[in-house]
């Protein structure tokens, strides 16, 4: 159970199953990468070393490593029971997955972002252009919604306990149509 204070969960937490999974995935591509090169020069493939050998090899090596460091994060987050995101209150924190940043002021977070996986606390403080945000995502705290034991809907709640004004507006989002109306009752709603 995560802590909490003051009835206000502070920590998320890795799923074992989804996160687990996306850990083997991605260690396994991100090392099978980086090993392309040494397999290789093991093999006789790339003999005689050149300077567009050592490049590629190079780039291999980067982009394994880039492709292997979450997994790597989400492994350790299981293993050692520790949170992935983290709050004290006043600021999130998460875990390093990559580039990008690690935490924001709950002040800062002008807006609440969706993209794929991800739920993101947008930086009120940049200037964000539309076409940035649909090339790109949003900048701002980029959080691992599924991957969170709970899923998305851990996070939102997390999210609503310290910034509930974030979630009041994605919230009528989803509850209207495309025009602006209500949306239909379903079946079940009546």
């Amino acid at each position: 159970m995560p802590p909490q204070a003051e009835g206000r969960p502070t920590a998320l937490y890795a799923s074992p199953i989804r996160a687990g999974l996306a850990a083997l995935c991605l260690l396994g591509v991100g090392i099978s990468l980086a090993g392309v090169p040494f397999y290789q020069v093991l093999s006789g493939a790339a003999l005689p070393l050149s300077s567009g050998t050592l490049i590629a090899a190079l780039a291999f090596l980067v982009f394994g490593s880039l492709i292997a460091f979450p997994g790597y994060q989400f492994a350790k987050a299981i293993l050692t029971s520790s949170p992935l995101v983290t709050t004290d209150g006043t600021e999130v924190h998460r875990v390093r997955m990559g580039l990008g940043s690690t935490s924001i002021a709950w002040a800062d977070v002008g807006d609440l972002g969706l993209r794929g996986i991800w739920i993101i606390l947008v930086d009120a403080r940049i200037s964000q252009t539309k076409f940035g945000q649909s090339m790109f995502g949003a900048r701002g705290l980029w959080l691992p919604a599924l991957f969170v034991h709970g899923g998305g809907a851990a996070t939102v709640q997390f999210i609503a306990a310290y910034r509930g004004d974030l979630i009041d507006p994605v919230l009528n989002q989803a509850t209207r149509g495309k025009a602006g109306r209500p949306a239909a009752p379903r079946e079940t709603d009546r």
